[in-house]
């Protein structure tokens, strides 16, 4: 006799509606002085609560430092903001050694060498020697400056629940949400949506059972843009959480948090 053996898993995803990633930074062109393009950058957000490991620590000399990115990768330039960072461990308690020197919203001034504006993403990014050596800090978003004066209501529930799900159909199971943007005149909105590793969230601790974040069937850890096109008009998108296992997964109740961001220009 053969016994089928039923396991059930209750799974909600929390989804923060605002600007609680780990590290938010956003800059604006400023202009052209001669040979150099000078740019504005600021970082206004950092979680000291983050458990993410600092690449840095126990590096001798290594540093952070914000950096433009080319292509995906940090580009040459001479940055303002440098921090030794091999004393800390976690990227939250460098985050709270980083606004010890330079307070959240601090202006830093950059200038590039040549006429161009193509560097129009500044994040902060771990190096030894220079710009040759250094890579980004996780979960390290960068927004562009806002073009003129807008404001967005979001509408819906930003929560995902994937319910009662068998361990037969628990990898793949995806829950989605219908989210609208309302905004006070024209704009384009670019939307973020993350978990601690780009748009993954852990929904245990030994990563046995992950959830994948996307916007409009895309990954949006690094934003996607949508249209408002009038103060009159909404935008619609969905959200949703796609499950993913890794080896076996215990039964029981689950949940994990990610963040939405939207930035409107």
């Amino acid at each position: 006799m053969s016994i089928f053996k039923l396991i059930i898993y209750f799974i909600c995803i929390i989804i923060t509606a605002s600007a609680q990633a780990t590290i938010i930074s956003h800059n604006t062109f400023l202009s052209w002085i001669g040979q150099y393009t000078t740019f504005r950058v600021y970082v206004y957000h950092w979680d000291e609560d983050s458990p993410l490991k600092n690449p840095c620590y126990k590096q001798p000399g290594c540093k952070i430092a914000s950096f433009p990115e080319n292509n995906g990768v940090p580009a040459d330039i001479h940055a303002p903001n440098v921090l030794s960072a091999e004393n800390y461990a976690t990227i939250g308690e460098l985050g709270k050694a980083y606004k010890a020197k330079y307070p959240l919203s601090t202006e830093h001034t950059f200038q590039i060498d040549g006429r161009s504006a193509q560097y129009n993403c500044f994040r902060l990014a771990a190096f030894q020697n220079d710009w040759r050596d250094a890579t980004f800090l996780p979960d390290n978003i960068c927004i562009q400056y806002h073009k003129y004066p807008v404001s967005c209501s979001l509408l819906g529930d930003t929560n995902l629940y994937h319910g009662y799900v068998s361990d037969k159909s628990i990898n793949g199971n995806t829950a989605q949400t219908q989210l609208t943007l309302s905004c006070s005149s024209a704009a384009t909105a670019k939307i973020y949506a993350v978990g601690f590793n780009t748009n993954i969230v852990s929904l245990r601790s030994d990563d046995s059972l992950q959830t994948e974040l996307k916007v409009n069937d895309q990954d949006a850890s690094e934003g996607i843009e949508i249209e408002v096109n009038s103060a009159d008009s909404l935008a619609t998108f969905t959200l949703s959480s796609t499950l993913r296992t890794h080896g076996a997964v215990a039964p029981g109740a689950f949940n994990g948090a990610g963040t939405l961001i939207i930035s409107a220009y």
